[in-house]
């Protein structure tokens, strides 16, 4: 029973502190627009834990102890979609960075969101 317990909680952990990468076409109201996140987590606010792959996005895969929350990532996944979906070009681009601190100190959760209407 405890083994059974504490594999439970480490997955649970392990899902909770890996990172993600992830984007979203929305094709409402005659425009088309492309929302990314990228979500990474720190240990004393400077040793990377985990964040998104961008290799995989949409797929919540992480890489572990490398930090990929970056504005190049971002714009290397937006050219990716971009591509994939056949969008030729964007307009109205912003990005931002967000960070939440979990425990104080210990643990720091940080994303960077970045959105863009693209244009075929």
């Amino acid at each position: 029973m405890r083994k059974a317990l504490l594999v439970l909680l480490t997955a649970a952990l392990v899902a909770m502190f890996s990172g993600c990468c992830s984007y979203t076409i929305s094709k409402e109201g005659g425009h088309d627009t492309i929302y990314i996140q990228n979500v990474g987590w720190k240990l004393l606010c400077c040793l990377p834990i985990a964040s998104g792959d961008p290799e995989y996005p949409n797929e919540e895969v992480s890489v572990w102890f490398c930090d990929s929350v970056l504005l190049e990532v971002n714009m290397m996944i937006l050219d990716n979609a971009m591509t994939k979906h056949g969008y030729k070009s964007l307009k109205n681009l912003t990005s931002h960075r967000t960070d939440e601190t979990a425990f104080p100190i210990l643990l720091k959760r940080y994303t960077y969101q970045t959105s863009a209407e693209l244009i075929k």
